[in-house]
C-alpha cells in the first residue's frame, strides 16, 4: 500500500458569475513520488445537460491546452509541494484565473491509501466527478526521452544560452560495442551523459536492461584508461511500486560494475543539474 501524499485541485466551470454557482468538470493530481502532474478531466455530458448554450469547442481546446503543457512541465520543486507552490504554479504556468469560466479550486492535499497512481485518480475522479465519464489521463512513462527531456529542460530553463555547450548523439566507440551518449559537454574532462530508464512493468525487463548497461559500463573502461573521461547515466525508476526491489538491485548491480562513472538516480537530476550548469558557466 503506497503511504505517500498527493496534491489536487479540482477544476470548476462557472457559467454565470450571476447564478454563482460552478460545476465540477475536472482534477489536477500532483504525485510527488514520481515527481508528475496528472490532469483527470471529464467530457461534457452534464455541463451541456444543464447549460444548453454551453460552448463545447472552446471546452475542448482549454482542456487540450492544459494537457500539452503539463507535458512540457519539468518539476522544479523539492519534495512535498505545498498549497502556495501548487496555486502559484497553476496561475503562471496552466490556466490564469477564471479563463471561460473555468477556475482551479484551492489545491488540497491528502495521504494516498490506494495501491498505486492509477486507482488513487480513478477513485477521486469517481468521488469528485460524478456523473462524468472521466478520460482514462495518460500516465507518462518514465522512459529514457522522458530522463533525458527533464534534464535537457531544466538546464534551459535556467539558462537557454548553455545549450550550444552540449554535443548531442555521439558516439563511443569500445572495444567491443559501438554506444550512443544523448549528450556530452567538457570542463577539466569529457562529461558523457546518458539515460537509464527502469521503468517498465515486468520485472524481467529490468533485469536485462541492467545486464546490458553492466556490460556497456565494463567495456568502457578500454576508452578510459587516462580517466578523462566521465560517464554520467541518469537513473530512471519503475511507477509501479512492486518492481522497486528489482530496481533497488539493478541499481546494486550496476553500481558493482567497474569503471569511471556515475549513477544519478532520478530524484537527483536537479541537484546534478545545477552541479553542469555550474560548471558550464565557468568554462
Amino acid at each position: 500500500m503506497n503511504t505517500d501524499y498527493f496534491t489536487y485541485s479540482i477544476l470548476c466551470y462557472k457559467h454565470s458569475i450571476t447564478l454563482g454557482e460552478s460545476l465540477n468538470v475536472a482534477i489536477l493530481f500532483y504525485f510527488p513520488e514520481v515527481k508528475q502532474f496528472i490532469f483527470a478531466n471529464g467530457d461534457s455530458t452534464r455541463a451541456k445537460a444543464i447549460y444548453p448554450d454551453f460552448n463545447t469547442p472552446s471546452y475542448n481546446a482549454f482542456f487540450k491546452a492544459i494537457d500539452i503543457k503539463l507535458k512540457k512541465h519539468v518539476d522544479l520543486f523539492s519534495g512535498q509541494l505545498s498549497g502556495n507552490d501548487f496555486a502559484n504554479y497553476i496561475h503562471n504556468n496552466i490556466l490564469a484565473e477564471d479563463a471561460a469560466g473555468l477556475i482551479f479550486c484551492e489545491p488540497v492535499t491528502v495521504k494516498n491509501v490506494f495501491r498505486d497512481i492509477d486507482t488513487a485518480i480513478n477513485e477521486y475522479s469517481k468521488l469528485l466527478l460524478p456523473g462524468i465519464n472521466v478520460e482514462k489521463p495518460n500516465i507518462e512513462k518514465h522512459n529514457d526521452s522522458y530522463i533525458i527531456n527533464t534534464f535537457t529542460n531544466y538546464i534551459l530553463q535556467q539558462n537557454i544560452d548553455l545549450e550550444d555547450k552540449f554535443i548531442k548523439d555521439e558516439i563511443i566507440k569500445t572495444k567491443h560495442f559501438n554506444i550512443k551518449f544523448d549528450l556530452s559537454w567538457h570542463n577539466s574532462t569529457q562529461n558523457y551523459i546518458k539515460p537509464i530508464s527502469f521503468d517498465f512493468l515486468n520485472e524481467s525487463f529490468i533485469q536485462t536492461k541492467a545486464a546490458t548497461f553492466y556490460g556497456y559500463i565494463s567495456d568502457l573502461q578500454s576508452v578510459n584508461k587516462s580517466s578523462k573521461l566521465s560517464f554520467d547515466f541518469l537513473i530512471g525508476k519503475p511507477q509501479k511500486s512492486s518492481l522497486l526491489p528489482a530496481y533497488e538491485n539493478a541499481l546494486d548491480f550496476l553500481d558493482s560494475a567497474k569503471g569511471q562513472k556515475r549513477l544519478i538516480i532520478e530524484d537527483q537530476i536537479d541537484e546534478y543539474s545545477q552541479e553542469v550548469i555550474s560548471n558550464l558557466i565557468l568554462n
